[in-house]
């Protein structure tokens, strides 16, 4: 089976395609994806849901997207609560113009009151924590949101690389000196 885009892309209208299929039986897929007649040099990506551990090639660096590849948004990785193992599916940095992302990492895999002690996961668990820690800061000081980010960049538990990386930025969130 061939698929290809039916439509020229002049750069004016949406620029993403979307391919799908499913098997009932185990069989190998291939996809590519090829520049053709492109009048300038393009990044071509793929972005796939489900199980993506058997993708060959599966490159998590630079896999940080739009909004939180923004130089304005506070981005969180995901590390396990009790290691602080970076989580694989978490997405990873450089940004499309070359700057480190996340900007920190925090717990998933969490107890919480809906999910029980089954965990919670991903990402949508460390945000909350990021969330928590601007939240708690600012209600017991007069300080801005810059100033925040001041006190808890100075106080990330380095991880990984020393100093910021890809993965884990700063460090992960600590509200303590």
């Amino acid at each position: 089976m061939i698929m290809k885009s039916e439509g020229a892309q002049t750069g004016t209208q949406e620029t993403a395609e979307f391919v799908g299929a499913s098997a009932n039986v185990p069989l190998h897929w291939a996809l590519a994806i090829r520049k053709y007649k492109a009048t300038r040099n393009c990044r071509m990506e793929l972005f796939t849901s489900g199980s993506f551990e058997a993708i060959q090639y599966n490159v998590p660096a630079g896999s940080i997207t739009i909004p939180a590849d923004s130089p304005y948004a506070v981005t969180v990785g995901a590390t396990d609560c009790m290691t602080d193992a970076y989580h694989t599916y978490s997405s990873r940095g450089p940004t499309h113009d070359g700057r480190i992302k996340p900007d920190f990492a925090a717990p998933s895999g969490v107890s919480t009151v809906s999910y029980g002690m089954r965990g919670f996961y991903g990402t949508s668990a460390s945000a909350p924590h990021m969330a928590g820690a601007f939240a708690l800061i600012s209600g017991k000081t007069p300080y801005s949101l810059d100033q925040i980010r001041s006190i808890l960049d100075g106080r990330a538990l380095d991880l990984g690389s020393a100093g910021k990386d890809n993965a884990y930025g700063l460090g992960r969130l600590k509200l303590t000196r």
